[in-house]
């Protein structure tokens, strides 16, 4: 975000197309600043050493951008028991936004949502061909009620919605648009089995990003042409131009809108999670603030291979018999079990630990002095790739265990934790070299003490109360992702610097030798551009134009179909799929603004805002591996090639091509929101 004066008053300037970006490092912070400096947000202000490569960023629960849910189209859906609320019977809307990375072969057919199993009658179902066509099916008579040629965009969001009326009148709705003459339908949609979302129970898997799906049993929610939903759907709703008004009552079925796999509606059902479907931070509506430190917070990414943090043993840990707390989030990607959230441990008979179990779907604690301690467990289960939130009280020697708002069943501990020799480790086991986390953990506090009582799921960030002995909200990211979806680690001394920027005050510096960033290590595809329009772009300063400087990779091999830009002395190269696509010369000590842009199969660079080379004619269906995109060294190696100069506001949009022709170079930081 930034401010513009416009008839003498403060305008916020937005993008209009920042649901679409995936990627914005603005490079703003303090001179020195890199990912690899945790602090304490309590008034201890304790001192946290890093170990491992740990980094921190700005994914987490609270992402200002909104929710999705990813399918990789490999076995990856949800469902929901069925339920009186979920069968059909007379007016009815069923609406979802979904962003496919790919269509199904020729003539088959993925299944977005469905009330019952299409193997069996009485069930309604939409589904999307090969072309992008939407055949809404009904079950009960084998037939389909429309089947539209084409329509739906590859790499876009879509809105999608059925409609019946009170007249049984049946409408199919694409971004707001009929999509064919009303229908009569009068069939009961009463299936017993489960309403599935992003399959049917014949593996026609979708891939790509499903979000805010919507059941409203009882209203037609649209009943003529409409604008499509500019925020995330909600359980009531005002009426509005060819839009009706929504009770809570009414809606059966409200998800994939959410930091965690839940159902929004008053219903409240369980989602079943199936594959590795995950959560993320995509969704179909711009956010309406920037992303702060204060309101959204951050998070630690710890990769399961020798990553975790430490704070100094002392009174502050040491509860001896009195109360305490320890709450927070965590999202893990693995199914691995005991994965250590907090850990104060002297031996392997001596120990106060918090772990997530991903195998049984439990948080446990366990503390004793002895060995042998009682196993205290959550009953709620946690779901892996999404967030997970947490909290262990002991209040009068009861622990109770939380996990996402639901408590445990309370148990006895009254061990007395006196003893100051503890060391509070965070992501791995404090005296041994085991059960790591794998994953992020966010907004973690230790409070001595006091024994909090959740109430409910926090919607804003846990805060440092009386008694808190330390606070991690990982809020610390020099180099930080200002769409909410990256924990981005800073390798070398990669770092903001003061001594170069294109817009005051910073910019990130690479020095030449073994300086980088990666991006996060998780495979959702964000960076994974398919057949779809995009945009790669960025500001370049060079210190020197000898050698070969590698400035944006994406490819885990020195071939295959990922964009990768490079300079070969002043030679600046983009280069995809093992060959040299466009090339222009660049200077030392200039900053240049360069962008690459696909629409449709025409690929062109653009250098200060004129296209340099040729257009490329690009057909490639562009991949993305983990760990991928890498700032400033060797995608294939990480160890060679590195950058030697500066990088600021690096933005990736999937989905859309910003620039066709030339243009004005920006004359101003990048929006951030």
């Amino acid at each position: 975000m930034f401010l513009a004066l416009l008839g003498g008053k403060v305008q916020i300037v937005t993008d209009q197309f920042f649901e679409y970006t995936t990627l914005l490092l603005p490079g703003n912070g303090t001179n020195g600043a890199t990912n690899n400096t945790f602090l304490d947000g309590s008034t201890n202000n304790f001192t946290i050493t890093r170990n491992g490569n740990t980094t921190q960023g700005t994914f987490s629960p609270f992402s200002q951008t909104g929710w999705g849910n990813y399918f990789d189209g490999t076995g990856d859906s949800l469902s929901i028991a069925n339920n009186v609320a979920l069968q059909l019977t007379g007016a009815f809307t069923m609406e979802a936004w979904y962003y496919p990375l790919g269509f199904p072969g020729s003539g088959l057919y993925d299944c977005l949502l469905t009330t019952g199993d299409n193997s069996l009658s009485n069930a309604i179902a939409i589904y999307i061909n090969s072309s992008g066509g939407i055949q809404l099916y009904n079950h009960v008579t084998n037939a389909a009620i429309f089947n539209t040629a084409s329509g739906v965009v590859l790499n876009a969001w879509n809105h999608i919605a059925a409609t019946r009326n009170s007249s049984n009148g049946v409408d199919l709705w694409l971004n707001g648009v009929s999509q064919g003459s009303t229908v009569t339908v009068s069939s009961s949609f009463t299936s017993t089995t489960p309403t599935r979302i992003g399959t049917s129970n014949t593996n026609q898997d979708c891939y790509g990003y499903i979000s805010n799906v919507r059941i409203v049993k009882g209203v037609a929610v649209y009943t003529g042409a409409f604008t499509p939903p500019t925020s995330p759907l909600a359980a009531t709703q005002s009426a509005g131009t060819n839009i009706s008004a929504i009770t809570g009552t009414q809606t059966s079925l409200l998800t994939c809108q959410s930091n965690r796999f839940i159902d929004n509606s008053t219903n409240n059902f369980t989602i079943t999670v199936n594959g590795n479907t995950s959560v993320v931070a995509f969704s179909p509506f711009n956010p309406t603030a920037s992303w702060s430190a204060a309101t959204y917070g951050g998070s630690g990414y710890f990769d399961g291979s020798g990553d975790y943090l430490q704070l100094p043993a002392g009174t502050a840990f040491a509860p001896g018999t009195g109360d305490f707390t320890v709450d927070g989030w965590f999202y893990t990607t693995v199914t691995t079990a005991n994965q250590i959230i907090w850990s104060q441990a002297v031996s392997g008979t001596n120990y106060f630990i918090v772990w997530a179990d991903p195998s049984t779907s439990t948080v446990y604690f366990n503390g004793t002095l002895s060995g042998g301690g009682v196993n205290i467990s959550s009953t709620a289960n946690l779901q892996v790739n999404a967030w997970n939130y947490f909290s262990v009280r002991r209040a009068s020697g009861t622990v109770t265990v939380y996990l996402n708002g639901v408590a445990g069943t309370p148990t006895s501990n009254t061990v007395d934790f006196s003893n100051t020799s503890y060391v509070p480790t965070i992501g791995r086991y404090t005296h041994a070299a085991t059960n790591h986390f794998t994953g992020y953990i966010a907004n973690l506090r230790y409070v001595k003490g006091t024994a909090i009582t959740p109430s409910g799921v926090p919607t804003t960030l846990n805060t440092a109360v009386s008694g808190t002995s330390a606070l991690l909200n990982f809020t610390n990211a020099g180099i930080y992702d200002a769409t909410s979806k990256n924990d981005l680690e800073t390798v070398g001394n990669a770092q903001i610097s003061t001594a170069q920027f294109k817009f005051s005050p910073s910019s990130i510096a690479f020095d030449g030798t073994g300086d980088y960033l990666t991006s996060n290590p998780a495979t959702t595809d964000m960076y994974a551009f398919g057949s779809g329009d995009f945009t790669i772009e960025f500001w370049l300063r060079l210190n020197t134009v000898s050698g070969t400087q590698v400035v944006y990779d994406q490819r885990p091999t020195s071939g295959g179909v990922y964009p990768a830009f490079f300079m070969s002395g002043s030679t600046l190269t983009y280069f995809v799929n093992g060959v040299s696509r466009i090339t222009t010369t660049l200077s030392s000590g200039i900053w240049y603004h360069i962008a690459l842009s696909r629409s449709g199969t025409s690929t062109k660079l653009f250098v200060n805002g004129a296209q340099a080379g040729s257009t490329y004619t690009d057909s490639n269906v562009y991949l993305n591996t983990a760990l991928r995109p890498v700032l400033g060294a060797d995608a294939t190696n990480f160890t060679s090639n590195w950058l030697n100069g500066y990088l600021q506001d690096v933005r990736v949009t999937k989905g859309y091509a910003r620039y066709t022709a030339n243009f004005t170079t920006p004359t101003s930081a990048f929006p951030t929101l």
